[in-house]
């Protein structure tokens, strides 16, 4: 019997490449939760266009030649810098979408746009117009005060002319974005090149704290979560966990002082479901049977 040899034709994974992503996807997921720049672009497209919104449909992984291939012609490409850096991040407008908010900017909210054609003078100072105030409200936000600002500096309007501003093997990450305009539906593609990411998005992730804030959880009061309190901790062995029996006495680590010559009293730590996310520092107390706990303060940490 003849063996035929199979070989795995596996894509070779570069540890960079998938660290950008996931740390994007991260931004991506922080964003969605706090939805401050969902809510700065949604109120940025109702003033300029009208009935519109949008929604991230897909994020995939190209090289700069395969973006460069991919781009229509003709095209309404924007690129924007971070002065002082050098890479550049680029929008992909499809023609009908571009020359539809154009028309929507000048006040026609009757139709859409099926032209096409290269933008004139006019219509490209109304549309950076808009985008300079998109990159303005993005700069706003609470977390992007201390940040780096996104400023607009062309449009190109050939596919083949983004080719001098991209190393054509270097990774490009693509976040495709549907938008609606009134009834008009298109298509914006945000191009992030790895040089860019790690220059800007990424470098900011590290001032990155996670907090509770008020509007953040009042968006999930409908869910009933678990509230408890810590008293004490410490930790074991794998052996010593297989090891215990009824009976032993285990002794938790900690300053709480919970058990005084008066009964119980002292501090704990109320921590809200799995407790990663910090705790809020209380003092302790007992009415009768009933435990009663008093705020103190926020802290941070698990």
């Amino acid at each position: 019997m003849s063996v035929t040899p199979f070989h795995l034709k596996l894509k070779k994974i570069d540890t960079t490449s998938e660290k950008l992503k996931s740390d994007l996807m991260n931004i991506l997921s922080r964003l969605g939760q706090q939805r401050k720049l969902e809510k700065a672009l949604s109120q940025a497209l109702a003033e300029h266009l009208g009935s519109s919104s949008f929604k991230i449909e897909m994020m995939s992984e190209l090289t700069g030649e395969e973006f460069c291939s991919r781009l229509s012609d003709p095209a309404i490409i924007a690129i924007a810098g971070v002065v002082p850096l050098t890479s550049k991040c680029f929008i992909d407008l499809d023609v009908a979408t571009g020359l539809t908010m154009i028309e929507r900017l000048l006040g026609n909210h009757e139709g859409s746009s099926w032209e096409k054609r290269r933008p004139t003078e006019i219509e490209q100072g109304v549309l950076q117009f808009l985008l300079v105030d998109i990159f303005s409200r993005i700069h706003q936000l609470e977390d992007s005060k201390e940040g780096l600002q996104l400023r607009f500096e062309r449009f190109l309007f050939e596919g083949e002319k983004v080719r001098s501003y991209l190393d054509p093997l270097e990774k490009i990450f693509v976040v495709g974005i549907r938008l609606v305009i009134g009834k008009f539906h298109g298509f914006v593609r945000v191009g992030l090149p790895a040089s860019f990411l790690e220059e800007t998005l990424l470098s900011q992730e590290e001032n990155y704290e996670a907090s509770p804030s008020p509007e953040r959880l009042l968006h999930y009061r409908h869910v009933r979560f678990p509230i408890w309190a810590e008293a004490g901790r410490t930790s074991v062995t794998s052996a010593e966990v297989a090891n215990l029996d009824v009976g032993d006495v285990v002794v938790f680590e900690g300053e709480n002082n919970l058990l005084t010559e008066k009964g119980v009293g002292g501090s704990v730590i109320l921590r809200i479901g799995l407790g990663n996310e910090g705790g809020i520092v209380s003092e302790i107390s007992l009415n009768g049977r009933t435990a009663h706990c008093r705020l103190i303060e926020e802290m941070k940490g698990v």
